[in-house]
């Protein structure tokens, strides 16, 4: 169970849409780890830190941009910056290891 258990500070102009998920397991359509009553893995069609489930999803399914309110969250989601109905083309995540002195 990868646990989100550190981020840094965000800077950025797009707002903040992933620190939501900061102590969150991650979920897939297997493994339900989210606290939501449903498995967010499965209705937002991608593997996540879901927590009730989500202000971010950059795993989501590319849809052309803005999508209809049917199709909610299961696009590439950066809630703070363009909504929960626009999927973005292209996003850059990554991950470094913490290391301890």
């Amino acid at each position: 169970k990868y646990e989100l258990i550190s981020l840094g500070k965000y800077s950025g102009t797009v707002g903040d849409s992933f620190s939501q998920h900061l102590g969150q397991k991650f979920s897939t359509k297997d493994r339900d780890n989210d606290k939501s009553r449903d498995n967010c893995a499965v209705e937002y069609t991608a593997a996540w830190w879901y927590k009730h489930c989500y202000e971010s999803n950059l795993n989501g399914l590319y849809l052309g941009g803005e999508y209809p309110q049917s199709q909610e969250g299961k696009g590439v989601v950066w809630n703070a910056w363009r909504g929960f109905y626009y999927s973005l083309k292209y996003v850059h995540m990554a991950i470094r290891p913490k290391y301890y002195n």
